[in-house]
Protein backbone atom coordinates (compact mmCIF):
# COMPACT_ATOMS: atom_id res chain seq x y z
CA UNK A 1 0.00 0.00 0.00
CA UNK A 2 1.55 3.44 -1.04
CA UNK A 3 1.30 6.23 1.58
CA UNK A 4 0.44 9.68 0.45
CA UNK A 5 1.81 12.82 2.38
CA UNK A 6 -1.19 15.46 3.17
CA UNK A 7 0.98 18.51 3.65
CA UNK A 8 -1.89 20.89 2.93
CA UNK A 9 -4.08 19.38 5.23
CA UNK A 10 -4.95 21.61 8.51
CA UNK A 11 -7.19 20.57 11.79
CA UNK A 12 -10.46 22.06 13.02
CA UNK A 13 -9.33 25.14 15.02
CA UNK A 14 -11.63 27.42 17.17
CA UNK A 15 -15.09 27.97 16.29
CA UNK A 16 -14.99 26.13 12.41
CA UNK A 17 -15.25 22.48 13.30
CA UNK A 18 -13.89 21.39 9.65
CA UNK A 19 -10.87 20.01 7.77
CA UNK A 20 -9.63 22.34 5.36
CA UNK A 21 -6.60 22.29 2.57
CA UNK A 22 -4.70 25.06 3.02
CA UNK A 23 -2.16 25.89 0.62
CA UNK A 24 0.16 29.42 0.35
CA UNK A 25 0.29 30.08 -2.93
CA UNK A 26 3.92 31.28 -3.89
CA UNK A 27 4.23 34.98 -4.58
CA UNK A 28 4.81 35.29 -8.20
CA UNK A 29 1.76 33.33 -9.19
CA UNK A 30 -0.12 35.34 -6.81
CA UNK A 31 -1.57 38.06 -9.26
CA UNK A 32 -3.06 35.28 -11.23
CA UNK A 33 -5.42 34.00 -8.67
CA UNK A 34 -8.31 36.00 -7.50
CA UNK A 35 -10.44 35.74 -4.97
CA UNK A 36 -14.41 36.53 -4.78
CA UNK A 37 -13.05 40.12 -4.49
CA UNK A 38 -11.15 40.00 -7.32
CA UNK A 39 -7.89 40.80 -4.86
CA UNK A 40 -4.63 38.25 -5.62
CA UNK A 41 -5.16 35.48 -2.90
CA UNK A 42 -2.20 34.73 -0.79
CA UNK A 43 -3.59 30.90 0.46
CA UNK A 44 -5.69 28.69 -1.03
CA UNK A 45 -8.50 27.09 1.75
CA UNK A 46 -10.91 24.58 1.05
CA UNK A 47 -13.48 22.84 3.39
CA UNK A 48 -12.71 18.77 3.18
CA UNK A 49 -15.14 18.04 5.28
CA UNK A 50 -16.05 17.49 9.14
CA UNK A 51 -14.83 14.22 10.22
CA UNK A 52 -10.84 13.11 9.89
CA UNK A 53 -11.94 10.44 7.35
CA UNK A 54 -14.21 12.50 5.00
CA UNK A 55 -10.90 15.02 4.24
CA UNK A 56 -8.59 12.49 3.89
CA UNK A 57 -11.39 11.24 1.13
CA UNK A 58 -11.58 14.40 -0.34
CA UNK A 59 -7.80 15.40 -0.29
CA UNK A 60 -6.36 13.95 -2.76
CA UNK A 61 -9.01 15.11 -5.53
CA UNK A 62 -8.92 18.79 -4.42
CA UNK A 63 -5.23 18.68 -4.20
CA UNK A 64 -5.00 17.73 -7.67
CA UNK A 65 -7.31 20.10 -8.86
CA UNK A 66 -5.37 23.03 -6.51
CA UNK A 67 -1.90 21.43 -8.75
CA UNK A 68 -3.72 21.81 -12.06
CA UNK A 69 -4.89 25.81 -11.44
CA UNK A 70 -1.23 26.15 -9.52
CA UNK A 71 0.77 25.23 -13.09
CA UNK A 72 -1.84 26.85 -15.12
CA UNK A 73 -0.26 29.74 -13.31
CA UNK A 74 2.63 28.65 -14.06
CA UNK A 75 2.24 28.62 -17.62
CA UNK A 76 0.86 31.65 -17.68
CA UNK A 77 3.84 33.32 -15.80
CA UNK A 78 6.14 31.97 -18.23
CA UNK A 79 4.19 32.95 -21.15
CA UNK A 80 3.66 36.78 -19.47
CA UNK A 81 -0.16 36.84 -20.07
CA UNK A 82 -3.17 35.59 -18.54
CA UNK A 83 -6.76 35.61 -19.79
CA UNK A 84 -8.16 37.61 -17.47
CA UNK A 85 -5.83 40.48 -17.10
CA UNK A 86 -6.01 40.50 -20.94
CA UNK A 87 -10.15 40.77 -21.25
CA UNK A 88 -9.61 43.24 -18.05
CA UNK A 89 -7.08 45.18 -20.03
CA UNK A 90 -8.92 45.29 -23.72
CA UNK A 91 -12.12 46.76 -21.67
CA UNK A 92 -10.18 49.27 -20.30
CA UNK A 93 -8.02 50.06 -23.58
CA UNK A 94 -11.64 50.22 -24.95
CA UNK A 95 -13.25 52.55 -22.34
CA UNK A 96 -10.47 54.68 -22.25
CA UNK A 97 -10.98 55.52 -26.35
CA UNK A 98 -14.62 55.24 -26.06
CA UNK A 99 -14.79 52.08 -28.52
CA UNK A 100 -17.24 50.05 -26.50
CA UNK A 101 -20.70 50.81 -29.02
CA UNK A 102 -20.32 50.27 -32.22
CA UNK A 103 -23.24 51.98 -32.79
CA UNK A 104 -21.93 55.21 -31.37
CA UNK A 105 -21.91 57.72 -33.94
CA UNK A 106 -18.44 58.95 -32.90
CA UNK A 107 -17.24 55.22 -33.00
CA UNK A 108 -15.45 55.89 -36.39
CA UNK A 109 -13.54 59.32 -34.82
CA UNK A 110 -13.10 57.78 -32.06
CA UNK A 111 -11.25 54.87 -33.52
CA UNK A 112 -9.34 57.57 -35.82
CA UNK A 113 -7.61 59.37 -33.05
CA UNK A 114 -7.01 56.02 -30.79
CA UNK A 115 -5.26 54.86 -34.33
CA UNK A 116 -3.43 58.03 -34.53
CA UNK A 117 -2.25 58.30 -30.45
CA UNK A 118 -1.76 54.63 -29.95
CA UNK A 119 -0.43 53.04 -33.10
CA UNK A 120 0.55 55.04 -36.23
CA UNK A 121 3.45 55.98 -34.63
CA UNK A 122 4.84 53.07 -34.06
CA UNK A 123 4.02 52.03 -38.05
CA UNK A 124 7.12 51.71 -40.65
CA UNK A 125 5.14 53.69 -43.52
CA UNK A 126 7.53 52.69 -46.19
CA UNK A 127 7.47 48.81 -44.93
CA UNK A 128 2.97 49.45 -44.53
CA UNK A 129 3.56 50.45 -48.16
CA UNK A 130 5.67 47.55 -49.51
CA UNK A 131 3.56 44.99 -47.41
CA UNK A 132 -0.45 47.06 -49.47
CA UNK A 133 1.66 46.66 -52.58
CA UNK A 134 2.97 43.10 -52.24
CA UNK A 135 -0.94 41.90 -51.23
CA UNK A 136 -2.52 43.90 -54.08
CA UNK A 137 0.02 42.00 -56.24
CA UNK A 138 -0.83 38.13 -55.08
CA UNK A 139 -4.54 39.50 -55.45
CA UNK A 140 -4.22 40.69 -58.81
CA UNK A 141 -2.05 37.10 -60.01
CA UNK A 142 -4.73 35.35 -58.19
CA UNK A 143 -7.19 36.46 -60.00
CA UNK A 144 -5.42 36.35 -63.69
Amino acid sequence: MASMSMRYLREPRGKRKQWVYQRTIPPELQAYDRGKSGQPRKQIEIGLGRSKAEAIANYQAVHEQQEQKLDTYRRYQLSGTTPSYRIERLQYFCRKWHLEDRTDPQFGLNWDIMWQNEFAPFIDEERLRELETKAEDDLFVQID
